[in-house]
């Protein structure tokens, strides 16, 4: 399976490897049986970036560790052509000050938001 991934760092932060990233993708991917190419987006910005994306896609005016935005409600497992995910938004002072919190790396912690949004972009959702 390939992952074709663009990346775009509006911020000064160092992120983990392109290899560290695709392959905390795949080990969702695989994990839920997804067997076609994929290409997302990952955008990781500022605090007021985060803030106005938040407030203009979920109503909430405040910033956020991560944001997912999926191209399908339930995206297609196997496909003759590869499939849009869609994209991630990651706000990296926020993710920084969650890893503070739960006392892990910031790469641990920046991996964790991208396994978490790729279950987003592949249409889990959070239990309400």
């Amino acid at each position: 399976m390939k992952i074709t991934l663009t990346i775009k760092n509006s911020t000064t932060s160092k992120i983990p490897s392109l290899k560290k990233i695709k392959d905390a993708i795949l080990v969702v991917l695989e994990q839920k049986k997804v067997k076609v190419d994929v290409i997302l987006g990952l955008d990781i910005v500022g605090k007021t970036e985060i803030k106005k994306l938040n407030l203009k896609f979920r109503k909430k005016d405040t910033p956020t560790d991560v944001l997912s935005f999926p191209i399908y409600e339930v995206t297609p497992k196997v496909a003759d052509h590869p499939i849009l995910l869609g994209d991630i938004v990651i706000c990296y002072e926020e993710m920084t000050k969650n890893a503070k919190l739960y006392d892990v790396t910031e790469e641990t912690e920046f991996l964790k938001l991208i396994s978490h949004s790729t279950l987003h972009l592949l249409g889990y959702h959070h239990k309400e």
